[in-house]
């Protein structure tokens, strides 16, 4: 019992720490709303279908969870709508995992930045890790084939680019930055995959954050960010060191 009780407090104090860094770095509000606009609409877009596949059914639970990661990042500066938002987000996640679809479309319906607190709510850090598995988390790098939103091909789009992000294309590169900036900070508070060690592979976690936070400044104030070992290319690399570790844990 002992042991279990160590075990609980060593991930919530991992957990804590993850998001005491992210408030650190804290999303900027037209991003975190921009964010939360996007996942939210793309949340009831596939709720409205009713049944969902396998595949969107993982894509469903890993943006909601990304929401919630979005919320709690702002902890210490946390309204309690943010707080809600991220309940209601997870509430989404238990709800499908349970087959409970409509109680998972209405979720959807009232994700907002908007979203009114409950009497009772959460309050500080609430460990997010156990509500998704790893590899679902790590699917939203992949191709939509196979259950993804290509955000590794949307970088690698940056590392070919040559010179700056043009100004119509900003928003997006923008979100893309700070959506890996916030997975690899998620990251962290898994168990380590494959034969990393816990301090290894929260480290690969803090290298890609810190790469995605100046991949967002470079983007923001105009700097070039692709080319061989330009700003992006250098994302992408601790991205890939990333992915290594968690591919070979599945082999």
């Amino acid at each position: 019992m002992r042991n279990r009780w160590l075990a609980l407090a060593a991930v919530t104090l991992t957990s804590w720490l993850v998001v005491r860094a992210l408030a650190e770095d804290p999303l900027p509000e037209p991003v975190f709303a921009k964010l939360v606009e996007t996942d939210a609409a793309f949340l009831k877009k596939a709720l409205a279908k009713g049944k969902l596949t396998d595949k969107v059914e993982r894509k469903v639970k890993a943006v909601a969870l990304m929401i919630a990661a979005y919320a709690q990042g702002k902890e210490g500066k946390a309204t309690p709508a943010e707080n809600a938002l991220r309940d209601r987000a997870l509430a989404l996640i238990k709800a499908v995992d349970g087959k409970q679809m409509a109680e998972a479309k209405a979720l959807a319906a009232k994700l907002s930045l908007s979203v009114k607190p409950e009497p009772g709510g959460r309050m500080g850090v609430v460990p997010l890790q156990g509500h998704l598995k790893f590899e679902y988390l790590m699917r939203l790098y992949s191709g939509e084939v196979i259950g993804g939103f290509g955000l590794e091909r949307e970088l690698e789009s940056l590392v070919d680019l040559k010179g700056a992000v043009p100004a119509d294309q900003k928003d997006k590169a923008l979100a893309l930055a700070y959506k890996i900036a916030v997975i690899s900070q998620l990251a962290q508070v898994y168990p380590s995959p494959g034969g990393a060690k816990a301090k290894e592979w929260r480290q690969f976690g803090k290298d890609s954050h810190k790469a995605a936070l100046a991949l967002a400044n470079a983007i923001r104030s105009g700097q070039d960010v692709g080319g061989g070992g330009g700003i992006a290319d250098k994302l992408s690399m601790s991205c890939t060191k990333c992915h290594d570790v968690f591919k070979n844990a599945n082999n």
